[in-house]
Protein backbone atom coordinates (compact mmCIF):
# COMPACT_ATOMS: atom_id res chain seq x y z
CA UNK A 1 0.00 0.00 0.00
CA UNK A 2 1.33 3.60 -1.13
CA UNK A 3 2.25 6.49 1.66
CA UNK A 4 -0.30 8.59 0.29
CA UNK A 5 -3.05 5.77 0.66
CA UNK A 6 -1.62 4.65 3.86
CA UNK A 7 -1.91 8.76 5.46
CA UNK A 8 -5.37 8.95 3.78
CA UNK A 9 -6.62 6.00 5.72
CA UNK A 10 -5.31 7.19 9.00
CA UNK A 11 -6.52 10.55 8.65
CA UNK A 12 -9.80 9.77 6.96
CA UNK A 13 -11.42 10.26 10.06
CA UNK A 14 -11.03 13.78 9.99
CA UNK A 15 -12.71 14.13 6.59
CA UNK A 16 -15.90 16.28 7.26
CA UNK A 17 -19.02 14.23 7.57
CA UNK A 18 -20.59 13.28 4.66
CA UNK A 19 -17.64 14.74 2.22
CA UNK A 20 -17.29 11.80 0.18
CA UNK A 21 -21.11 10.41 0.28
CA UNK A 22 -22.35 14.16 -0.61
CA UNK A 23 -19.97 13.53 -4.84
CA UNK A 24 -21.27 10.03 -4.57
CA UNK A 25 -25.07 11.25 -4.42
CA UNK A 26 -24.19 12.76 -8.26
CA UNK A 27 -22.75 9.60 -9.83
CA UNK A 28 -19.33 10.42 -10.06
CA UNK A 29 -16.42 8.45 -10.45
CA UNK A 30 -13.42 10.40 -9.15
CA UNK A 31 -11.06 7.42 -10.92
CA UNK A 32 -12.42 8.32 -14.26
CA UNK A 33 -12.98 11.65 -13.23
CA UNK A 34 -9.06 12.50 -12.94
CA UNK A 35 -7.98 10.08 -15.66
CA UNK A 36 -9.56 11.93 -17.97
CA UNK A 37 -8.04 15.26 -16.23
CA UNK A 38 -4.78 14.02 -17.12
CA UNK A 39 -5.53 13.17 -20.62
CA UNK A 40 -7.16 16.74 -21.10
CA UNK A 41 -3.96 18.19 -19.26
CA UNK A 42 -2.08 16.60 -22.34
CA UNK A 43 -4.35 17.33 -25.01
CA UNK A 44 -4.46 21.05 -24.02
CA UNK A 45 -0.84 20.87 -22.46
CA UNK A 46 -1.53 22.68 -19.49
CA UNK A 47 -1.83 21.68 -15.66
CA UNK A 48 -4.27 18.86 -14.25
CA UNK A 49 -5.48 21.22 -12.14
CA UNK A 50 -6.65 23.87 -15.00
CA UNK A 51 -7.95 20.39 -16.77
CA UNK A 52 -10.58 19.59 -14.08
CA UNK A 53 -11.48 22.75 -14.29
CA UNK A 54 -12.16 22.94 -18.25
CA UNK A 55 -13.96 19.47 -17.55
CA UNK A 56 -16.47 21.29 -15.23
CA UNK A 57 -16.86 24.14 -17.07
CA UNK A 58 -17.65 21.86 -20.79
CA UNK A 59 -20.03 19.82 -18.45
CA UNK A 60 -21.61 23.15 -17.28
CA UNK A 61 -21.80 24.83 -20.53
CA UNK A 62 -23.34 21.20 -21.62
CA UNK A 63 -25.31 20.63 -18.90
CA UNK A 64 -24.32 17.68 -18.24
CA UNK A 65 -21.98 15.97 -15.14
CA UNK A 66 -18.16 16.19 -14.67
CA UNK A 67 -18.57 12.23 -14.66
CA UNK A 68 -20.55 11.89 -17.93
CA UNK A 69 -17.90 14.49 -19.68
CA UNK A 70 -14.66 11.99 -18.10
CA UNK A 71 -16.06 8.95 -19.39
CA UNK A 72 -16.49 10.52 -22.86
CA UNK A 73 -12.93 12.03 -22.45
CA UNK A 74 -11.77 8.60 -21.27
CA UNK A 75 -13.66 6.36 -24.43
CA UNK A 76 -12.29 9.03 -26.85
CA UNK A 77 -15.83 9.94 -27.77
CA UNK A 78 -14.37 13.99 -26.58
CA UNK A 79 -11.39 15.18 -27.28
CA UNK A 80 -10.35 18.55 -26.03
CA UNK A 81 -8.62 21.17 -28.60
CA UNK A 82 -5.95 24.14 -28.05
Amino acid sequence: MGTAVRAHLQHSHLDPPGQWSEWSEFGVRWATVYQAAGMVSIQLQISPYDALIALRADAYVAGQTVGDIAADVVNGTLRFKR
